[in-house]
């Protein structure tokens, strides 16, 4: 709800800066994390900016948005960090930043109009994870180790012990809280695009955006994936099915993603900052 009412404030062309700059003021821990963004080096000013108005100058309104954002979803991991690995949760969250960023770009190459609504359903794609996580930490716990052991696709995992997935569960959560239609069907079915062919464009965008972000993240670590199951010619093919791709390989689009999510990242993965509840 505090992050709805944050973008209605900057969604509304009536908003100053300065009563923006007050109502961010309110919150110690937003500040304290968007002071550390605009003096972080990828934005040229360390140590120089000391006030909310100028970092917001610095930071510009997109970017805003989409940190906001990010910390909403980081703040969900708090009480569950207590109940399962707290590497998988954090690993979980970085996974959801990434792929927000992905959509977003992915988004743009699409000519879709909404690219901050691409970012908000890539980011929270992955949200029905969370809710299995913070209810049954157990049943989550047992289906990661499954996943493993098994070396099977963590929704493949889920459907054999659970007999449901995480994208349904986020599909629910999204309806509960009231979420646009056009953001259910993509959490919905993000591992399935092809039952939504003709139809919603942020569906396809959201799964490759969920496709890139793994297949960067096993290109950094290839152990740490084992069961990702596509190639990068089987990514690029689904690309080129669903967006113009401009004859760019698969490197140009993980190197994009990743240049953009270490800005964001840079001032969220400190571990000082990532838990704190307010």
């Amino acid at each position: 709800p505090v992050t709805f009412r944050f973008m209605s404030y900057l969604e509304n062309n009536e908003t100053s800066l300065s009563a923006l700059s007050r109502w961010i003021a309110l919150d110690p821990v937003l500040t304290c994390r968007i002071l550390k963004l605009a003096n972080s080096p990828s934005y040229g000013f360390s140590g120089q900016i000391t006030t909310i108005n100028l970092a917001t100058v610095i930071i510009g309104l997109k970017a805003l948005r989409e940190l906001v954002w990010s910390i909403s979803v980081m703040d969900q991991f708090i009480d569950q960090q207590k109940l399962v690995d707290q590497s998988e949760l954090v690993n979980l969250w970085f996974h959801s930043n990434y792929s927000g960023i992905a959509a977003r770009y992915l988004a743009e190459i699409a000519g879709y109009p909404q690219t901050g609504e691409a970012f908000v359903a890539g980011l929270l794609h992955d949200i029905g994870y969370q809710v299995i996580a913070q209810q049954y930490p157990e049943l989550y716990s047992r289906v990661v180790e499954y996943s493993r052991i098994q070396r099977l696709p963590y929704r493949v995992a889920e459907k054999q012990l659970l007999g449901f997935g995480h994208n349904e569960v986020g599909a629910w959560l999204g309806e509960a809280w009231g979420f646009p239609e056009v953001m259910i069907e993509a959490i919905s079915f993000h591992h399935a695009p092809e039952k939504r062919e003709k139809g919603n464009l942020l569906v396809k965008i959201v799964y490759l955006a969920d496709l890139l972000a793994h297949s960067l993240r096993k290109k950094r670590n290839p152990a740490i994936n084992p069961a990702f199951e596509f190639s990068e010619c089987e990514i690029m093919s689904l690309m080129k099915k669903y967006i113009p791709c401009n004859g760019h390989d698969l490197n140009y689009y993980q190197d994009h993603i990743r240049v953009e999510g270490e800005k964001l990242n840079e001032v969220l993965q400190d571990s000082t900052l990532m838990f704190i509840n307010v």
